[in-house]
C-alpha cells in the first residue's frame, strides 16, 4: 500500500519554511527592540528621573534647542555613509529612503548597541523593499562601519596633529614627536586609500573583490568625519 502522506508532509514543511523566512525580518525587528528596551531599562535604572527632570527645567531652551538640532544634523550627516555606500554598491535608492534608512539605523544602533546587527535590520527592512537582498545590505553596513571608522581615526589623529599636548600626559613623547607620529599615521591610511580610489584597484579575497570609493565618495567622507 503507497502512503502518499509524505509529499504533502514535505510540501508543509516547505510552505512552513517559506513562511518562516517571510516573517523572519519581522521577527528580528521585534527582537532587537525588545533587547534595546531592556537595556534601556537597565541602563536608566540607577538614574533618578526627577534630578534629570529639575536640570532639564534649569537649563535655558534655547541651548535645548541648540543640542538638539545638533543632533539631529549629526545623524544627518551619519546618513550620508549610507548614501555613498548604496552608490559605491551601484544601487542608489531616493534621497528621502536613504536619510530615514541612515537615521534610523545609526539611532537604533548607538542606543541599542550592536550596530552591525541592529543597524543592519533597520537597513533590511526599509532597503529589502526596494530591491536590495542580504548581500547589498551586508555591503552597505560594512561599507559604513568602515567609512566612520577611518574617518572617525583620521579626525582624531588630525586633532593630535592640532594638538599633540592633549596626550602629553599619557605619551612618553614630546610634542613634536607626537605631531610627527600623528601626521605619519594620517599619511599611511591615506596613502593606499587615495592611491586605490584613482587607480581603482581591486583586492580579492577568495569569491570576494574589495574595491576603494572613488574619489568623489572620498571628499564626502571627509566631509562628513569632519562635521
Amino acid at each position: 500500500m503507497t502512503d502518499i502522506s509524505y509529499p504533502r508532509e514535505s510540501a508543509s514543511n516547505r510552505m512552513f519554511g517559506a513562511r518562516l523566512r517571510a516573517y523572519a525580518p519581522y521577527l528580528l525587528a521585534v527582537l532587537l527592540f525588545g533587547l534595546g528596551a531592556y537595556a534601556l531599562y537597565r541602563l536608566l535604572a540607577p538614574v533618578d528621573i526627577q534630578a534629570v527632570a529639575d536640570q532639564i527645567r534649569t537649563t535655558p531652551w534655547h541651548l535645548i534647542a541648540l543640542a538638539l538640532g545638533a543632533t539631529f544634523a549629526g545623524y544627518l550627516c551619519l546618513a550620508a555613509y549610507d548614501w555613498s555606500a548604496l552608490h559605491h554598491i551601484g544601487k542608489p535608492l531616493p534621497l528621502p529612503v536613504v536619510i530615514s534608512g541612515g537615521f534610523l539605523a545609526y539611532a537604533f544602533g548607538n542606543t541599542i548597541g550592536l550596530t552591525a546587527v541592529s543597524g543592519g535590520a533597520v537597513r533590511w527592512r526599509l532597503y529589502s523593499g526596494l530591491g536590495l537582498d542580504g548581500y547589498d545590505i551586508a555591503a552597505v553596513s560594512t561599507f559604513t562601519a568602515m567609512a566612520f571608522g577611518v574617518a572617525a581615526t583620521l579626525v582624531g589623529l588630525g586633532a593630535l596633529a592640532v594638538h599633540p599636548m592633549a596626550l602629553a600626559s599619557v605619551l612618553p613623547f614630546q610634542p613634536f614627536s607626537v605631531r610627527l607620529l600623528a601626521i605619519a599615521a594620517i599619511l599611511v591610511i591615506l596613502g593606499p586609500l587615495v592611491w586605490a580610489s584613482v587607480t581603482r584597484r581591486r583586492l580579492k579575497i577568495g569569491r570576494f573583490e574589495l574595491q576603494a570609493p572613488s574619489p568623489g565618495l572620498l571628499e564626502i567622507w571627509a566631509k562628513v568625519g569632519d562635521a
